[in-house]
């Protein structure tokens, strides 16, 4: 059974590999051989041109161009809030990213693409502030993404998977923003997704600083990535059809009730009540993987009485698994939004109960007001034949302590985004451009999924033949 115990907040980050002692210096009396071989293929007509992850849908989303013609910068912000660059610490990916800025005012970039009811828009990239933003919620930044009609009008969305929405000006708004509570000079992950509502013709993907502060605050953005996928996977996410599809995993009784809070429900008309005590509450569907695929899921959830201190909380968790039915690993790296269970703080010490979790509902939060949008989203490791979707109270903390559901979501957000075998600068081919990323990789005994080529998780000098034959096709 799926189950967990301590949990920590991980950053995605690179994961150190240790090579031996003895294997560092084969490489590096062997380098200029390595070398030899790969320069073999130069003259090749014959390299691989693998081509990996999805279609994008932005232009210039990295803002690598010199110029910001794929934008429209002319909304709210107008001329000259925009400015292609690098903040001090360095571009989140590439060499540039774009500092918007206008006090008072709100500054902006803009892409402007068509659409049809039904779709589903999923945005996401990276903002960072330089210095501390004022307080009062006075300025922040988000992605957003709004839906218009024919009549040029934004459109109120009616289904939002990730990400929150202000009535006054409809378009889903990316979670989370970048505000007071940010660290400075830290990059920070943000997404937003929701359905093309009935109408909408086209989709405005936008970045913004918001800046009615006290002085000018740059914030810059990069790495922003727009895809169109065919809705949530899951089957009866918003339970309207009872429990059909989904599989209990709780053993004995009837933990789970269906029907309405005293304050409603998130989306249709019921949701359903997780109560038992003592116990751990789960509902979960499942489906085919393959690794590299990207994941991600969300759900509303709701405290009724409020939870006690210690364990007992609401969470939803994507679980991979292997052909043996055996929970993988999920490496830090691999972790996008959410969070990774992990034992001791140390990300090289395998994890009890692996998986990655969304935010938990917990005695931190506010009692009686859904807490929406709850999302946790990574990439599937190498040996992925599964993914799982689970909704859960874990509930130890004494007592009966019920926790509502409801609007669950998942998404398959790209096939094989973030590893494809060998294209170590991340341009979706397979190449002599790889070359330098893979020997620094090898070098540096720095893990990426990329880099370990006979998929045995770790980079070492075994990766060096598979890796040559790839270049050769």
């Amino acid at each position: 059974m799926t189950f967990f115990s301590h949990w920590i907040i991980l950053e995605p980050k690179l994961k150190p590999v240790s090579l031996s002692q003895r294997g560092l210096d084969m490489f590096n009396s062997k380098s200029l051989v390595l070398w030899a071989a790969l320069a073999l293929f130069v003259v090749s007509p014959l390299f691989a041109q693998t081509e990996g992850g999805p279609t994008e849908l932005l232009v210039n989303g990295g803002f690598e161009a010199a110029d910001l013609s794929d934008w429209n910068g002319a909304g709210a912000g107008g001329a000259g809030s925009a400015t292609i660059g690098a903040p001090g610490i360095g571009a989140q990916s590439g060499s540039n990213a774009v500092k918007l800025e206008l006090f008072p005012g709100v500054a902006e970039v803009r892409q402007i693409m068509p659409c049809a009811p039904g779709d589903v828009i999923n945005m996401q990239g990276y903002m960072m502030s330089e210095v501390a933003l004022p307080p009062a919620f006075e300025t922040f930044g988000l992605l957003k993404v709004v839906f218009r009609d024919a009549m040029g009008a934004d459109i109120l969305v009616d289904t939002i998977n990730i990400g929150g929405q202000n009535p006054s000006f409809p378009g889903v708004e990316s979670a989370p923003f970048l505000n007071e509570t940010n660290t400075p000079g830290a990059w920070v992950f943000t997404e937003a997704e929701g359905v093309a509502p009935a109408g909408a013709v086209e989709v405005l993907l936008l970045a913004l600083n918001v800046d009615f502060g006290a002085a000018v605050e740059p914030i810059w953005f990069d790495n922003i990535s727009v895809t169109k996928n065919g809705g949530s996977i899951l089957l009866n996410g918003d339970f309207e059809s009872g429990l059909d599809d989904w599989i209990d995993i709780h053993a004995g009784g009837s933990p789970f009730t269906l029907g309405s809070p005293p304050f409603g429900v998130t989306e249709g008309s019921q949701a359903v009540e997780f109560a038992a005590g003592t116990t751990t509450l789960a509902l979960d569907q499942s489906f085919p993987a393959n690794p590299g695929d990207e994941y991600a899921m969300s759900v509303d959830m709701l405290t009724v009485f409020g939870l006690p201190a210690g364990d007992s909380f609401g969470l939803c968790k994507i679980v991979f698994r292997d052909a043996m039915g055996a929970d993988l690993q999920v490496p830090v790296e691999n972790v996008i939004a959410g969070q990774a269970a992990d034992d001791d703080g140390d990300p090289m010490t395998p994890a009890p109960f692996p998986g990655i979790e969304s935010p938990f509902l917990d005695d931190s939060s506010t009692i009686a007001a859904w807490q929406t949008g709850n999302l946790a989203q990574g990439i599937a490791p190498a040996g992925t034949v599964e993914v799982l979707f689970l909704v859960l109270n874990v509930d130890f903390a004494g007592g009966t302590n019920p926790i509502w559901f409801d609007n669950t979501s998942a998404q398959l957000i790209s096939e094989g985004k973030g590893c494809l075998i060998g294209d170590l600068n991340g341009d979706g081919m397979v190449n002599l451009l790889d070359v330098q990323g893979f020997v620094d990789a090898i070098t540096s005994g720095t893990f990426s999924c990329e880099a370990d080529i006979d998929e045995n998780g770790v980079v070492n000098l075994l990766d060096v033949e598979p890796f040559v034959a790839l270049l050769g096709g």
